[in-house]
């Protein structure tokens, strides 16, 4: 049997969701039920170029506070600009705000 980890499907997920996003522009990726400390690196260098436009903030509270969320988040590698689009712009764009 193969070993499959929850860290495997968030990489074959990132991966589907670059190739849906040129058929597909309106799919996006919610963040929420990971702390960003627990995110794959190929999720952070994703959201840093490619996806950029495709993330969205999701705390997952009450389990995740917003603001233990955004802390973290500033602390694993996401660009400032990048960060400002999951927490609010990427959002404001879906939809249409």
């Amino acid at each position: 049997m193969t070993p499959f980890t929850a860290a495997s499907l968030v990489a074959r997920s990132i991966a589907a969701l670059n190739s849906s996003t040129k058929s597909a522009p309106i799919t996006f990726i919610d963040l929420s039920g990971w702390s960003p400390k627990y995110l794959q690196p190929q999720v952070i260098r994703y959201a840093n170029s490619q996806l950029q436009k495709k993330m969205l903030f999701g705390s997952d509270f009450p389990l995740i506070r917003p603001d233990k969320w955004i802390e973290a988040a500033g602390q694993v590698g996401f660009k400032q600009e990048v960060l400002e689009g999951i927490i609010k712009d990427n959002a404001a764009q879906l939809l249409g705000l």
